[in-house]
């Protein structure tokens, strides 16, 4: 992602989707399945709100097909992959039990 402020965006949005969906976490699941899970759909959900609004002059004769947008997400949600991961196994790591197991 080349807007840092978006990038922070999108990290934030995706951490409180984590934590609203944390009763339907299971734990025979990694964690980070469940964080990468999250990340690609959310991805794949701004591409497509991004897609739907975005302007086109009038001039312009190119057509996006939505295997461009799939190889877009993949791409953006392995950028906040790459982003997130340190964090989230800093703090796994910093827990003496098991991650979430006080919360399910």
């Amino acid at each position: 992602m080349k807007d840092n402020a978006k990038a922070e965006d999108f990290t934030h949005d995706i951490f409180l989707k984590l934590v609203l969906n944390l009763s339907s976490y299971k734990e025979t699941a990694k964690f980070s399945t469940c964080l990468y899970s999250i990340t690609y759909n959310y991805c794949i959900d701004q591409t497509r709100v991004s897609k739907k609004y975005a302007e086109v002059g009038l001039d312009d004769n190119f057509d996006v097909s939505d295997h461009d947008d799939v190889e877009i997400a993949e791409l953006e949600a392995q950028q906040l992959n790459k982003a997130i991961f340190p964090f989230v196994f800093y703090v796994v790591a910093q827990q003496k039990s098991p991650p979430l197991a006080g919360i399910l």
